[in-house]
């Protein structure tokens, strides 16, 4: 029964990417070019980007299949990713030859002061504009580019406020992961979809729609709030639907919902923290489990696990996510993703879209802002995933007199599992 409910929301969810994907073909043939806005070809180009990549991993799943009826599919999928390339292609030519205007004039202009003398205005370029895109590694050279100033201004302009060069030492400012719900563990990740940026990345031991919407107005006050949302159907994500639609408006396509298969650059954001972090836990909770450490369906087992482990996983994160959002990226000329998050504001300050609003007139939004893209949540084919609570009855606090989860024991984590273990049979006369 539960083989066929999954086989009927994949076939749902491969049937819904298909016809999405057609009446987007079928809109772009149609599309008259002196009637389209620069918005139109960077949204179909973002859903034909996806398309590519979902269209590349269904090929990649059935690459060394020899089942005639997959060959076939095979041979489909392959015309099909040929024509959407071919596609895609021609939209990026078409909006590089065409709106490069419209990009130039939506960019950051930086301000003057008109002098009541005569001579050239003078530019208002501010301490603090400098530092905050030097903290995120952004060169001299780069940064002079977004404040759209020349490099000897910017030196001038430095030596006028102090800068030195020694920057270096500066201080750099949904949905679930289930593979860690045998032991009642789960991940809630968000990434902003232009960028890359991973918002958030919390372990929790619970799937509730209250956390979830915690984790996300957190990652709202971190970074701002998007323009749209994607994520699966889970109820896990209800309160991060109502708060976009009190946000954002109805009938805006604030909330987009799907199949996992239709959201591949969060898909892969969920792979590198797995395979950055998580995978680590994974192997140390399976060899306990072989050790005879861990009964997954033991309660006191569970809460030993969950008190020493979920700060160690959290403090992780924590330090991937850091790593993550400032490493250089090949596709985007080695900028990182905050770097390129920051650039994006620069570039789209006068675009009028509302993500980008919200960062530059917080008076008026009370938020800061994302780019349109949004911050996208992962997806997952499971849409009902249910994590019980552990039933102990026993505080944190009397356990921390005695185990301390973050000691490093040399046996990661081991040693103080086994010491809360002790401690709980001790309590409970087991």
């Amino acid at each position: 029964m539960a083989d066929e409910t999954l086989r009927d929301g994949n076939e749902r969810g491969l049937y819904n990417f298909v016809e999405s994907r057609r009446s987007l073909l079928i809109g772009i043939q149609n599309l008259n070019t002196q009637d389209v806005s620069v918005y139109y070809f960077e949204q179909a180009n973002v859903r034909l980007e996806d398309a590519i990549l979902t269209l590349q991993l269904l090929l990649h799943s059935v690459w060394k299949s020899e089942d005639s009826v997959l060959q076939d599919f095979k041979t489909i999928i392959e015309a099909v990713l040929t024509k959407v390339r071919f596609v895609f292609r021609a939209m990026t030519k078409y909006e590089e030859r065409n709106f490069v205007k419209a990009t130039i004039s939506n960019s950051f202009a930086r301000p003057t002061t008109k002098l009541t003398s005569a001579g050239r205005p003078i530019i208002v370029i501010e301490r603090e504009q400098i530092e905050f895109l030097r903290e995120l590694h952004f060169s001299w050279v780069k940064i002079a580019s977004l404040l759209g100033i020349s490099e000897s201004t910017l030196r001038r302009r430095r030596r006028e406020l102090n800068l030195d060069d020694d920057s270096e030492n500066w201080t750099a400012l949904s949905d679930g992961n289930q593979k860690l719900t045998r032991y009642r563990f789960v991940v809630h990740c968000c990434v902003d979809g232009y960028s890359r940026v991973i918002v958030h990345a919390t372990l929790t031991d619970h799937n509730r729609a209250d956390t979830v919407l915690e984790l996300f107005i957190k990652g709202v006050q971190d970074f701002g709030l998007p323009s749209r949302v994607r994520s699966d159907h889970g109820l896990e994500n209800v309160g991060v639907a109502q708060y976009m639609l009190e946000n954002r408006g109805l009938n805006r396509g604030r909330i987009i919902t799907g199949s996992s298969v239709l959201n591949c650059r969060v898909e892969r954001a969920h792979k590198d923290v797995y395979a950055g972090v998580l995978c680590h836990f994974v192997n140390i909770f399976s060899g306990m489990e072989d050790m005879g450490l861990i009964d997954p369906r033991n309660e006191v087992h569970l809460f030993s696990l969950h008190f020493v482990y979920i700060l160690r996983i959290n403090s992780a994160l924590q330090h991937f996510i850091s790593q993550w959002n400032n490493h250089p990226v090949s596709s985007e000329h080695q900028l990182s993703p905050l770097q390129t998050f920051a650039s994006g504001i620069l570039k789209n300050m006068h675009s009028g879209y509302s993500g980008i609003e919200s960062i530059l007139h917080p008076n008026e939004i009370p938020l800061y802002g994302f780019d349109p893209d949004g911050p996208i949540p992962l997806d997952d084919d499971n849409y009902q995933v249910s994590i019980p609570a552990v039933d102990v009855q026993l505080t944190p606090q009397q356990l921390e007199v005695s185990c301390h989860p973050l000691n490093d024991d040399g046996e990661h984590g081991r040693t103080q599992y086994l010491i809360c273990m002790d401690i709980l049979r001790n309590q409970f006369n087991i």
